[in-house]
């Protein structure tokens, strides 16, 4: 085990240790050297042309900068500090595996196809420099093209999706190590302050209020609503008067809890034969699958309507409605408080997103194509998934 080179685990969006599974190959190989890359310029890492991950939005460059930290904090208790670089994501990581003597780079893998394809290239690079590049399966609770109707195609509605789904296992999630080895040659860290996450302007300044990044905030977040507000989820989290959601799609997206974890303590913390509110939440949880799932299945959905019929759609150009819409000034109180409060706090629950939805593309008539401007707004936008099924119909 001593004469096993170190392995480096190159964290993306699954900012925890515990059910990481990179992390746990790592560990049970030997030497780790936690890594986070910062590409400050994604579009211009790849020279051939192919489809690049679009830019981080404002809000979640703040939960970034914040998650970082308490993932930092962890991995520095475990005994292996958190190295944070900015570049090339294939240029850093050859550079790390000469100062570190790493001959393996332990990946999770992305959820959407764009960044897994772009992963491929990653791998080759890597290859020409004799590095072997060890993708795990990607924060799921079952792997892409398992669940699939009975002539092998995929689900397009849910509760088949969710009858089929529930029938398969879903793999028991790893528990965090005691300890980490550290690399004999610890290697220089960027600060995290030059990434430049947090906005100088101070427009963030009410999230703190609200939220608290990381792992062990996830965990105690899900264990408070088990504890107060599950039980009656069924009916409570169609309510706006009273927050009956859990709000843990920002920790899931950035992967501060696994939706593997989760599943295992509904299951195992809660009768999900008889308990209606856990088992209303469970099949929520499958719906974040169900759209991940048809992502991979059909990738041109982020910018092409799931319907054909509605591929020449003719959408309304009314820059000053869209400007009322996203400053909640558009006289109709529901949309107007939903879209104040995802300007304060990063966020909406469910059942608004779908309303301030609705509003935007069926009254206005404007497109749901281009959500550059939501990206800047949400934590959590999954940016490459539907505005169906991305923004909007998401649990909490």
């Amino acid at each position: 085990m001593s004469d096993t080179p170190p392995t480096i685990v190159w964290y993306r969006q699954d900012l925890r240790i515990d059910d990481h599974q990179a992390l746990f190959h790592a560990a049970d190989r030997g030497r780790v050297v936690p890594v986070y890359i910062h590409d400050p310029d994604p579009h211009a890492s790849r020279a051939n042309g192919s489809s690049k991950p679009r830019p981080m939005g404002a809000a979640s460059k703040w939960w970034l900068h914040h998650s970082l930290q308490a993932l930092a904090d962890s991995l520095d208790d475990l005994g292996s500090p958190l190295v944070m670089r900015s570049g090339d994501p294939a240029k850093v990581l050859r550079e790390l595996c000469e100062q570190t003597g790493a001959d393996q780079v332990a990946v999770n893998k992305a959820i959407d196809p764009v960044t897994d394809d772009w992963d491929d290239e990653i791998e080759d690079e890597l290859e020409s420099s004799d590095i072997e590049l060890i993708r795990f399966a990607p924060d799921l609770l079952w792997t892409i093209g398992t669940v699939m109707t009975g002539d092998d195609s995929p689900y397009k509605v849910f509760t088949p999706f969710w009858k089929a789904a529930i029938q398969h296992q879903v793999v028991d999630p790893l528990d965090a190590p005691k300890k980490l080895k550290p690399p004999t040659t610890s290697p220089d860290s960027d600060d995290l302050e030059s990434f430049n996450l947090i906005d100088p302007i101070g427009w963030d300044d009410g999230f703190m209020d609200r939220w608290t990044p990381g792992e062990s905030s996830a965990r105690k977040r899900f264990k408070s609503f088990r504890k107060n507000l599950i039980d009656s989820y069924h009916d409570t989290r169609n309510q706006l008067d009273e927050p009956g959601w859990s709000a843990m799609s920002p920790h899931l997206h950035f992967g501060e809890i696994s939706p593997r974890r989760m599943w295992n303590i509904l299951h195992t913390k809660h009768d999900l034969n008889n308990e209606k509110g856990p088992a209303a939440y469970a099949r929520q949880l499958v719906w974040r699958e169900f759209s991940c799932h048809l992502l991979n299945h059909f990738p041109e959905t982020p910018s092409q309507p799931f319907r054909e019929q509605f591929k020449d759609f003719p959408w309304a150009s009314n820059p000053e409605h869209l400007k009322r819409w996203q400053r909640g000034q558009t006289g109709y109180p529901i949309v107007d408080a939903a879209m104040r409060q995802l300007w304060t706090q990063g966020w909406m629950p469910n059942r608004v997103r779908m309303v301030v939805a609705s509003f935007l593309c069926k009254h206005l008539l404007i497109s749901w194509t281009d959500p550059r401007w939501l990206e800047e707004q949400l934590h959590r936008l999954e940016r490459h998934l539907p505005v169906r099924i991305g923004w909007v119909h998401r649990f909490d």
